[in-house]
């Protein structure tokens, strides 16, 4: 029997390299699984006990003329469509860091 941990604990950002990488506790359909590009935010750290983080677990998707940005399901968030006019470069690892 496997466990499966809520992307909510999740404390790291990485680079999504397969739909494997995906939490299970998002739902992304099928035909955004092939993107360019994919990166996993962790939610941020909510400050005192029992509060809220202002910042849910996110996985942005770089899609050839735009990007995807999916809230963690709890947020009750509708994807957020970024259009983008042919991108040349994205530059991961800073985003990673910044993050």
């Amino acid at each position: 029997m496997t466990q499966t941990i809520s992307s909510t604990h999740y404390r790291f950002s990485y680079q999504i390299r397969s739909d494997n990488d995906i939490p299970d506790d998002f739902l992304i359909p099928n035909q955004d699984l092939y993107c360019e590009s994919a990166v996993f935010l962790p939610q941020d750290q909510a400050s005192g006990p029992q509060r809220e983080s202002s910042h849910p677990p996110r996985i942005f998707f770089l899609m050839p003329d735009c990007l995807k940005v999916y809230t963690h399901p709890t947020a009750n968030q509708a994807v957020t469509v970024i259009d983008l006019d042919h991108p040349q470069i994205v530059e991961v690892g800073r985003f990673l860091l910044l993050s």
